[in-house]
């Protein structure tokens, strides 16, 4: 399939306030909502992102919480990253949030950074700028926030 990147985003978290707190501070950028999935656990977000896929398109950039019921964030990331790595799906930017910086664990995983919550606008605004760049610069790894 050939895939297009519009500029779509998903928000996993199992906390409602925090997906409404990151969908404002996304809106706070200019991004309008139509352009936010969430999902609530590690399941789910694999859910949205192979129903993207099979659309004809990646995510730009996924938020993904760390400590989830059912799936964590870590197992979700893995299996999504085994889904992106079979040489067909570009890279797509996912970011760990929770109150653990643990940088062995979330690089394991396959996730190109990581933030701490609450999540400062500015980093987000970085990373959201990163995850733009060209699909060969998203292989480092960087923390956004100490």
């Amino acid at each position: 399939p050939v895939f297009h990147s519009k500029k779509k985003f998903l928000v996993v978290d199992d906390s409602k306030f925090n997906i409404t707190a990151i969908k404002g501070q996304l809106g706070r950028l200019g991004y309008d909502s139509s352009n936010i999935d969430t999902a609530e656990d590690g399941e789910q977000a694999i859910m949205q992102y192979e129903s993207f896929y099979k659309q004809g398109y990646i995510y730009q950039l996924i938020l993904m919480d760390i400590i989830m019921p059912n799936l964590d964030g870590i197992q979700a990331t893995k299996k999504i990253r085994q889904l992106e790595y079979d040489g067909k799906r570009p890279n797509t930017i996912i970011c760990g949030s929770s109150g653990i910086d643990d940088s062995t664990v979330w690089r394991s995983a396959g996730m190109n950074a990581y933030l701490k919550k609450p999540l400062p606008l500015p980093e987000v605004k970085k990373l959201i700028d990163y995850s733009m760049q060209p699909i060969e610069e998203h292989m480092c790894y960087f923390t956004l926030a100490e």
